[in-house]
């Protein structure tokens, strides 16, 4: 059985991933809408499906490096991995919808009926993801704690 310490560990953990794969789903989800409007084509689920497994392995990198507390390298490491590629997501995921931008316009398509919910749409995916760094820095702090370092 898992002792309270590490239910809270995984609990922090598991709502990092999930403050990131929601930050990247308010941008997919935008993303899909102008790309209908603007008949071009969204990210297919295949490639969503796909790289959120490759974040659910550095998830479970960090879950398993969290542990190693002589060795809090790897756990920074892995964090840093998980926290570049989510990170990398989001701002492919962002350019990706801005480039449908002059489609949109070429179809005669006003732009400004979308542009205020897709600003706040990245507003809140930006928000989630400093949310998501935090927790990464709070689990790292109290590593280091628990460490005595």
């Amino acid at each position: 059985m898992l002792s309270e310490t590490n239910k809270h560990d995984l609990q922090v953990h598991l709502m990092t991933y999930l403050l990131v794969t929601l930050a990247i789903f308010l941008l997919l989800l935008e993303q899909s809408q102008l790309a209908l409007r603007a008949n071009a084509q969204s990210t297919s689920l295949a490639d969503i499906l796909v790289q959120q497994g490759v974040l659910a392995v550095l998830l479970g990198l960090m879950l398993a490096t969290y542990g190693w507390t002589r060795i809090r390298w790897q756990y920074a490491l892995s964090a840093i991995l998980f926290a570049g590629y989510s990170g990398t997501r989001l701002a492919a995921a962002f350019s990706r919808t801005l480039e449908l931008v002059p489609a949109l316009q070429s179809k005669g398509v006003p732009i400004s009926d979308y542009q205020g919910t897709f600003y706040l749409l990245a507003l809140a995916s930006a928000i989630c993801y400093l949310l998501a760094i935090l927790l990464l820095r709070r689990s790292y702090g109290r590593l280091m704690k628990r460490s005595g370092s």
